[in-house]
């Protein structure tokens, strides 16, 4: 289930408040209840990327503390709200090595990296292609660029992508 870019935005806002950036929500029903699945990771911009991280070394700054205290206050944030008409159960958790990437700033900060990318229908008539993995050579004008050990150098419009994420391990 989709949430609303208005759950998006308070949610993100929150985060961003306490040094936090949003990187992915997931919204479902598992076993008969609902969950929110909130991805964080510690803010920070493309020019501030770690040496750790250009050098193929991903360590989120996340740990397992950040996560209870953003549990708790993000909780009681929500449940100030009228967003959820349904109980749900709320994890926070890091992005993970293999991180999804969504937006133009999150694949800005990964330049470099290796990526697997699926998306919706070929790129052309001409190629059946739809999958992608190499490196994340550029992102610029709402596209990526991967050199794909397939085919080379591919040029993926942002909004054709169902699918991406890093390709570390």
């Amino acid at each position: 289930m989709s949430l609303s870019k208005e759950i998006q935005d308070f949610i993100d806002s929150k985060l961003k408040e306490n040094g936090f950036e949003l990187v992915d929500l997931d919204y479902r029903k598992e076993g008969g209840r609902w969950i929110l699945r909130v991805f964080m990771d510690k803010l920070i911009s493309p020019e501030e990327t770690s040496p750790e991280v250009k050098e193929g070394i991903l360590k989120s700054g996340v740990t397992l503390e950040d996560c209870e205290r953003m549990s708790e206050t993000l909780g009681r944030w929500l449940d100030t709200t009228s967003f959820f008409m349904t109980p749900y159960v709320l994890e926070i958790s890091s992005p993970g090595i293999n991180r999804t990437l969504k937006r133009e700033d999150q694949f800005l900060k990964f330049i470099g990296q290796n990526v697997k990318v699926s998306l919706y229908a070929p790129l052309s008539l001409e190629s059946k292609q739809k999958n992608f993995a190499g490196k994340l050579v550029d992102c610029k004008n709402h596209s990526i660029s991967v050199e794909d050990a397939t085919s080379g150098l591919a040029q993926i419009p942002i909004e054709s992508i169902a699918k991406a994420h890093l390709n570390i391990i």
